[in-house]
């Protein structure tokens, strides 16, 4: 049976890389990954670690790695062709008699594409909070509200630093030109008339949103110094949507 080419993207957009793998893993979240023992070896300590806003996984053990397709592939003995129309069976993509037009795949790119950027952004502003003098505030705060450390991890709490010490394009300096266009997209950097980017958050600290496959969609952050508003959360996207 032929597939059109986009058809392995779409259902990999639908099904749940978490959902899947956990069925035969048991996992934990750390941050934005899930920890697990790996099943294709004998270990005591869990190696395995899959990554929803990636869609991989990898382990650390053995090297086993992929996306989806590849852990039905290999946990359950299946060929390509199968494991595609069980996950678009499970997920409900219909197999398609005609390609995608390009503008579905155009969007399709977009959403991977701020997937991408946004867990990249989680881990810089995690870092942020966790390793710069500048978070010193930040993590005073979230120590007095009293937020343990271990739920900070567990939702990858961050920081975004304010622009009188890091600037006002701190994390577009650290993206190249096709993350920056997803970070415009999805609402991290906001675009200059006059060229450039700038951060949308500054100063805050940042609590990811994710969707119900673990991904990040979007952040809202509480101002730490002064300024207004005090509570900003990311604008609407094709990856979030507010209602």
């Amino acid at each position: 049976m032929e597939f059109d080419n986009d058809l392995p993207a779409r259902i990999k957009e639908q099904a749940d890389i978490v959902q899947v793998i956990g069925e035969c893993v048991e996992l934990k979240r750390a941050g934005v990954r899930f920890l697990g023992r790996c099943p294709f070896h004998n270990e005591k300590t869990p190696s395995f670690s899959v990554h929803p806003g990636q869609q991989f996984f990898h382990c650390f053990g053995c090297g086993a790695s992929g996306d989806v397709f590849e852990f039905q592939m290999k946990y359950h003995n299946l060929d390509f062709p199968t494991a595609m129309k069980e996950l678009a069976r499970r997920y409900n993509v219909e197999i398609p008699k005609r390609p995608q037009s390009k503008e579905e795949q155009e969007k399709n790119r977009k959403r991977k594409a701020m997937y991408a950027v946004n867990e990249k952004a989680t881990a810089i502003f995690r870092k942020t909070l966790l390793n710069s003098s500048q978070a010193k505030a930040a993590r005073e705060y979230l120590t007095e509200r009293q937020i343990p450390e271990d739920i900070q991890e567990r939702f990858a709490l961050g920081y975004a630093p304010s622009p009188d010490t890091a600037g006002w394009n701190f994390l577009g300096s650290q993206l190249n030109k096709d993350e920056q266009q997803a970070a415009i997209d999805v609402g991290l950097l906001v675009a200059k008339e006059s060229g450039g980017t700038y951060d949308r958050f500054r100063d805050r600290v940042l609590f990811p949103i994710y969707d119900r496959r673990g991904r990040v969609i979007g952040f809202g952050g509480r101002i730490i110094g002064e300024g207004q508003p005090k509570y900003m959360n990311s604008p609407e996207s094709l990856v979030f949507n507010k209602s």
